[in-house]
């Protein structure tokens, strides 16, 4: 059961108790899903290593492997690295021959027109008990 502490009685109506009550529940369920989840890719993963070694292994690279209804392919991805400021501002320099005024004027105008927006949302923070 939660509690929820009520400071001000007379401003807070059951409705809204109850709203929050539900929200802390949603959240509490969601942290736990999201804790299986981690799980859940966590050994998908490392199965999915010892799949693609044995796939390689095999030279099975061209091979489709039918499991149920379902067709597994070994596939290479590409994957570029996040694209950041300090990555940018490594590129710029390497482009502007060392010019650190130039470099830093581009960063900072890049950085002043990024969009920026606030949004209302609830944080939940579980108490320690003593």
């Amino acid at each position: 059961m939660i509690k929820i502490i009520i400071f001000i009685m007379s401003q807070i109506n059951s409705d809204f108790t109850n709203k929050l009550k539900t929200w802390v529940t949603y959240e509490l369920k969601q942290q736990e899903l999201k804790s299986q989840m981690n799980k859940i890719s966590e050994a998908k993963e490392q199965l999915g290593k010892e799949v693609i070694q044995y796939i390689k292994m095999n030279n099975m690279q061209k091979t489709a492997i039918n499991v149920g209804n379902n067709k597994i392919f070994y596939h290479d991805d590409s994957q570029y690295n996040n694209l950041t400021f300090n990555f940018l501002n490594d590129c710029l320099m390497l482009y502007f021959n060392n010019d650190v005024n130039k470099v830093s004027q581009i960063c900072n105008f890049i950085k002043s027109k990024r969009s920026k927006t606030i949004k209302p949302s609830l944080k939940c923070v579980i108490k320690k008990t003593s």
